[in-house]
């Protein structure tokens, strides 16, 4: 489904601007997990009615008719209302007699919208409600079926690994609950929920790595100041197992989301290679995969420096600002980052809000654990859209498919891109 750049303008602006906002976020994640009552369904309608937007109604009418429901509140009396029902059924014309032209997809500076199972998503809120327009989607055989037996799932374990200091490795997928071992006087503990939790203390730096490999699920640790990290797939971090003197340092490759624990007598310092990030109690997000153009670290709430190497000057960020690292050391920051796309893998979903496919394609040969080769001159078209992590690879790759600017072929684990 291609949606124009001003639809999704109005979308964010009818929600963002709306008197009703609350509730009327409430009731389109209604819709959005197909939990909706008919009095809810009718309330929606009845505040777009007091506030009407006609891409916004057309969506919801579109719902209704999906479901066989009858769409309420249309009087043929009620004269404001039917011009805005004009304006949705204008909206709802083959492509060819609406205003904008399909050229103009086809440029290479536009964008491409594409949403997953016929789902309009509202990224900056996180709001989704469903729709269905497949009548105005160009014909045109698509080459990945999601019944295919080629078919990958998402991953349904946590295929995460401890190495400890003397090269033994924990395998945590066959790991039952309860201690796992001990090192020194710190016992590691695996909760039910699949936390790991480090507890005790040390008199000696003791270093173990938390590696969480491709086609695994998000793993949640505890370490043994009380700060957390969450690992995303294709990750790793390397920690102490007791934190000594004067400063909590760990190094992270790949992606992690930290919860540190406040200790204004020992700052908590994550690097990389020469960066580092230097907090005493904040919550943040850092992306240093090595095949992603930039380092990324976003600030959620706190304060944090970064530092690209002892030789330049610190950045310090404030809650709701990204830094980002090129490749030859350069260093920016970014005031208005978006925090939803940043933090979607830790929810559960992929948003992409701009991306092009190659950037797409790496988000999803670390989650599948596939492997990706591209064919011909690929598409420079950017997509938006919200997809769900538990899909299985065939079904995004559908959805790719259906915008017509990019097509695949599967076999097995490999992806070919053309």
């Amino acid at each position: 489904m291609l949606i124009r750049h001003e639809v999704y303008g109005n979308l964010k602006n009818q929600l963002v601007n709306s008197s009703y906002e609350a509730r009327t976020f409430y009731l389109l994640e209604q819709i959005r997990e197909s939990r909706a009552t008919a009095a809810e369904l009718e309330e929606l309608m009845q505040i777009m009615k007091a506030n009407p937007d006609p891409e916004i109604i057309g969506y919801i009418k579109n719902y209704y008719e999906s479901h066989n429901l009858p769409v309420p509140g249309i009087s043929s009396s009620d004269e404001h209302w039917q011009n805005v029902l004009q304006n949705v059924m204008a909206a709802d014309k083959p492509r060819e007699e609406q205003t904008f032209k399909m050229e103009d997809y086809q440029s290479k500076t536009s964008l491409r919208y594409w949403w997953w199972a016929a789902a309009a998503a509202v990224i900056t809120v996180g709001i989704a409600f469903y729709f269905s327009n497949q009548n105005n989607a160009p014909q045109q055989k698509l080459t990945v079926d999601p019944a295919s037996r080629h078919d990958v799932p998402a991953p349904s374990a946590n295929l995460a690994t401890i190495t400890l200091d003397n090269g033994q490795q924990i395998y945590l997928d066959s790991a039952g609950n309860g201690t796992l071992t001990a090192v020194g006087n710190v016992q590691i503990v695996k909760l039910a929920d699949g936390q790991i939790v480090y507890k005790g203390g040390s008199d000696k730096i003791i270093y173990n790595t938390l590696s969480n490999p491709r086609g695994s699920r998000v793993i949640d640790m505890t370490l043994s100041d009380g700060s957390r990290v969450w690992l995303n797939a294709g990750s790793s971090v390397s920690y102490p197992v007791a934190f000594i003197g004067n400063e909590r340092k760990v190094s992270v490759k790949g992606e992690a989301f930290f919860e540190v624990a406040h200790n204004a007598a020992k700052p908590f310092i994550v690097s990389k290679d020469d960066m580092q990030v230097k907090v005493l109690g904040t919550q943040f997000n850092i992306n240093a995969y090595e095949d992603e153009p930039d380092i990324k670290v976003t600030l959620i709430q706190g304060s944090v420096s970064v530092q690209a190497d002892r030789h330049i000057k610190e950045m310090v960020l404030k809650a709701g600002e990204q830094s980002q690292l090129n490749k030859v050391g350069e260093l920016k920051m970014i005031s208005n980052p978006d925090i939803e796309e940043t933090m979607a893998w830790k929810n559960d979903k992929f948003i992409f809000t701009g991306n092009d496919i190659r950037s797409v394609m790496r988000q999803l040969e670390k989650w599948y654990d596939v492997e990706v080769e591209y064919q011909g001159n690929v598409t420079t078209e950017e997509f938006v859209g919200v997809v769900p992590r538990t899909a299985n690879v065939s079904e995004i790759l559908y959805k790719l498919e259906s915008t017509h600017a990019v097509s695949f072929e599967v076999t097995d684990k490999k992806i070919l891109v053309k």
